[in-house]
């Protein structure tokens, strides 16, 4: 048995961040290095210390190291591997990644040895994603042997915005993209929602959920809280080397070709693709062009119900726990505040208002959206005074009018949307990204399943659909399989009437007493208000992900 001679250390890149450093010959099975398998691991090995020394040891294991030079400037590498779900991908020498490639597989004796392939940089189906909304939805698509290409309309990477979660399926999709160890390096540290009263005296309290699995019903605090930032910066840290970012532009128009969509952009450049995606929030362009000039749009606001999201300087008061409060007032109005860290603390005011100012204001108009809302919040209580002293100094303020996204199609041609674009559920959810991220891991497994390579093969051995029929089955299968979801998450929201509920202060004394009683016998009514449990569905589980 041949083995190369390599530096002393190498890394496998895998989806976790754990590292390991073996000056020993290590079992792959044992519990110091193995949790859920090898695929799970990023282990930094030393082979010198064990490789020329325990060469029958390695044989007998079916362990292999291999350097093959042919494709060592084509990074990453693929594992492929017999058993279900056993493929990673790993680097060579980190410190020059385009010398001294060495693909090191370590998998239980007995088993076949795995086959290395370079993983293809192009792919006959290019896919754009067209990003330049408020949200984040979107980058979640995969590259899955394809050409993609992600547009924002901003100058660089947004990493504003407030806090956001993961529930229930979104949950175990972040999970296979192999990131919960990153979104746990990141997560916020709230430990749970108080409720409080006008003079701020607290009247229920409902912990985060402790359930680390993600299994169980997340309460208002999820055990999966994260900044808007942070997931994006986790998002493009694990896709930019992978993924071709065009920023500062976004899409002006685009027609549709026999075999291409081309997109033209605001900033002259053209382009063709084999498929659009728009994943630009609520108030999509894309879904607007697609849908035409004389088709009216579908978004379909809620009754007068907006939300203002800002940051305000406030630093940690000794003793202050990361908690966050909400306050219930009068007048269909509400503010929640949560802390991210120690010098800032997120605002949310909430409010349903027949306000014509309100009404009127120009999207994007910042400095009457913040005169509307003082003029709504005025004499509210609790801490609303405090907090309207330092708006007109707020930076990050967006206010969004909440309604949802309900279309007949998700996509037209080689035309699609994704998040909120398509199927926006609204805040009153709490679903927003777990439904982002839950829709466009549907919609790259159904590609990655119906639009194969220009190389690969069926696994029988036979063809594959063409760019074009597979697009279309991939865009279909999407709709098919993802609405029933939708349609649970947004039943009854449009009906829904808010804050107008509970508008008067006995009727929110009579809400107060209602929580602090289920707060007493810790009851998690999160699970009651928001749309985390979708019944007969199922997330489905694509291989083609694995193989690719």
């Amino acid at each position: 048995m041949n083995y190369t001679s390599v530096p002393s250390k190498h890394t496998i890149f895998g989806p976790c961040t754990k590292q390991i450093h073996f000056e020993t010959l290590p079992d792959p099975c044992s519990e110091e290095c193995c949790m859920g398998g090898w695929d799970n691991q990023l282990a930094t090995v030393d082979l010198n210390a064990w490789v020329l020394d325990k060469e029958k040891e390695i044989e007998e294991r079916g362990w292999m190291v291999k350097k093959d030079e042919a494709f060592q400037d084509i990074p990453p590498y693929r594992i492929f591997g017999e058993e279900e779900n056993n493929t990673s991908t790993i680097k060579g020498n980190s410190e020059n990644p385009k010398k001294g490639w060495t693909i090191l597989s370590l998998f239980k004796g007995g088993s076949k040895p795995r086959e290395y392939k370079p993983d293809p940089k192009y792919g006959p189906t290019q896919l754009a994603v067209d990003h330049h909304g408020h949200g984040d939805k979107g980058v979640k698509l995969l590259k899955l042997g394809h050409d993609v290409t992600v547009v924002e309309r901003f100058s660089s990477l947004r990493v504003t915005g407030l806090q956001i979660d993961l529930r229930g399926h979104g949950i175990e999709v972040m999970k296979r993209m192999g990131l919960e160890q990153a979104f746990r390096d990141k997560s916020a540290p709230e430990k749970g929602l108080q409720i409080v009263d006008r003079s701020g005296r607290r009247r229920a309290y409902f912990p985060a959920n402790k359930d680390k699995s993600g299994k169980a019903k997340q309460n208002f605090t999820t055990d999966f809280e994260i900044m808007r930032g942070d997931l994006c910066r986790i998002m493009y840290d694990v896709t930019k080397d992978r993924i071709k970012y065009i920023f500062g532009t976004a899409v002006e128009s685009f027609k549709e070709k026999e075999n291409s969509v081309e997109v033209r952009f605001t900033d002259g450049k053209m382009d063709q693709f084999d498929l659009w995606v728009g994943a630009d929030g609520q108030g999509s362009r894309t879904r607007k062009m697609m849908l035409g000039p004389d088709t009216a749009d579908a978004f379909y606001p809620l009754n007068g119900v907006y939300i203002a999201y800002f940051t305000i300087p406030r630093p940690i008061q000794e003793g202050e726990e990361y908690i966050a409060t909400s306050y219930i007032a009068p007048g269909r109005r509400g503010v929640m505040t949560r802390r991210q860290n120690p010098h800032a603390i997120q605002v949310y005011l909430g409010c349903t208002t027949d306000s014509e100012r309100l009404k009127s204001s120009r999207p994007g108009d910042v400095k009457e959206e913040k005169s509307a809302l003082t003029e709504i919040f005025q004499g509210a209580g609790w801490q609303t005074e405090d907090i309207l002293k330092a708006l007109p100094d707020v930076d990050d303020f967006y206010l969004e009018r909440l309604g949802l996204v309900k279309l007949p199609s998700w996509f037209h041609g080689r035309v699609a949307l994704v998040g909120d674009a398509a199927y926006c559920p609204s805040a009153n959810t709490g679903m927003g990204t777990t439904s982002a991220i839950v829709g466009a891991y549907i919609l790259a497994g159904e590609i990655s399943r119906h639009c194969k390579r220009s190389n690969e093969e069926d696994a029988d051995g036979g063809g594959h659909e063409d760019t074009q029929d597979g697009l279309t089955t991939a865009l279909k299968a999407y709709e098919q399989k993802f609405k029933p979801f939708m349609d649970q998450v947004q039943k009854g929201i449009s009906e829904d009437k808010g804050w107008s509920s509970i508008s008067t202060p006995f009727g929110i004394a009579i809400l107060n007493c209602f929580l602090g009683i289920a707060s007493f016998f810790k009851m998690n009514i999160g699970k009651w208000f928001l749309r985390e449990d979708a019944k007969g569905w199922d997330l489905p589980e694509y291989e083609e992900m694995l193989r690719d």
